[in-house]
C-alpha cells in the first residue's frame, strides 16, 4: 500500500518546482496541476526564433 504521508511530503515540493520552472522559463503549457516543461533549446527548435521570443516575452517577461 502506498503511504499517503509520503505522497503528501513529495507533493509539498510542487510549488517549489513550479516556481523554478517559471523563473527559468521552462513551462510551455500548464493546466489543472500539471505542466509541460521544455528546455530553451527545444522551445527554440519547435517554435522558431520569432515565436520563441514572443512566447518568452508574453509568458515570462523575458526579452531576447
Amino acid at each position: 500500500m502506498i503511504d499517503q504521508a509520503d505522497l503528501k511530503e513529495l507533493d509539498s515540493h510542487w510549488n517549489e518546482v513550479m516556481d523554478l520552472a517559471v523563473k527559468y522559463g521552462f513551462i510551455t503549457y500548464a493546466y489543472g496541476g500539471t505542466a509541460i516543461l521544455a528546455t530553451h533549446a527545444n522551445q527554440l527548435k519547435e517554435y522558431g526564433e520569432e515565436e520563441y521570443r514572443q512566447f518568452q516575452k508574453a509568458r515570462f517577461n523575458r526579452h531576447f
